[in-house]
């Protein structure tokens, strides 16, 4: 089983890791001394009932809530108490557990969106985006490449609320995709997807993971056991066991906390 828990001294540029995050809310501990180093490559998956604290988690480690106690880093780079963009920039993308996107606009529209070429203080801003040229020439190359790596080529053109849920969760992805990161960290990207599309959402993950580290929160154990190469579970703010899924879906620790 890998390592909990670690100093970031020592550790490489591409390490994420998390040392003794604290929080709670209303007097409730969220994440109590919670510890996980990630290495940067493969897939794994983040488990717990709910209100274990993972999605709490990714919010902790991209800037969305500030811990109370412990820190967060990205090799030698200490993300808390930075912003999520800039943790953004670092390395780290996310999705959340509902789809974010333009609905009026078109698929391809809302990847250009969130390219690096509209983001942040030095982005030209939507309206000049939306009659600017350039911006699409610059960018069709990797639009085209996300699009055929989340199987939504056929839709470029399409408008995003008239995709199916499924595919909206795609679009998510691909937007997360457009700007190269070293993390992905998806919240749920398997929820309510029709079986069809659950396929579709595996073999992107799978493509995401050559190159990368896809850290996803999922319910279901199958799918799990699919897909990912490692399991994180989580219950009542703790790291409990931290290995591969069938070390992990046959853990005690495991068992009681989802099924009591």
């Amino acid at each position: 089983m890998m390592s909990g828990s670690g100093d970031p001294a020592g550790l490489d540029a591409t390490t994420l890791n998390c040392h003794e995050l604290g929080l709670s809310f209303g007097g409730h501990k969220v994440l109590n001394g919670f510890s996980v180093t990630f290495a940067g490559a493969g897939i794994t998956a983040v488990v717990g009932p709910n209100g274990a604290g993972k999605t709490t988690l990714f919010n902790v480690i991209t800037g969305f809530i500030q811990p109370d106690s412990g820190e967060c880093f990205l090799g030698d780079k200490q993300l808390t108490g930075r912003r999520p963009h800039s943790i953004a920039r670092l390395g780290i993308g996310r999705t959340f557990q509902d789809v974010r996107f333009i609905a009026r606009l078109s698929v391809i529209d809302n990847l250009l969106l969130a390219s690096n070429a509209v983001s942040g203080p030095t982005g030209i801003g939507l309206r000049a985006f939306l009659s600017e040229k350039r911006i699409r020439e610059e960018h069709s190359d990797r639009c085209a490449e996300v699009l055929e790596t989340i199987g939504l080529t056929q839709k470029a053109g399409d408008t995003a609320s008239t995709l199916s849920f499924g595919q909206q969760k795609l679009l998510s992805i691909g937007c997360c995709l457009m700007n190269p990161r070293k993390y992905y960290l998806l919240d749920e990207p398997f929820a309510g997807v029709h079986p069809e599309l659950v396929v579709t959402i595996t073999e992107t993950l799978k493509k995401m993971s050559k190159s990368s580290e896809v850290i996803f929160i999922e319910h279901d154990f199958e799918i799990i056991e699919k897909i990912a190469e490692r399991v994180v579970a989580i219950h009542q703010g703790h790291l409990i066991v931290d290995g591969p899924p069938d070390q992990v879906f046959d853990t005690d620790s495991v068992l009681e906390a989802f099924v009591g």
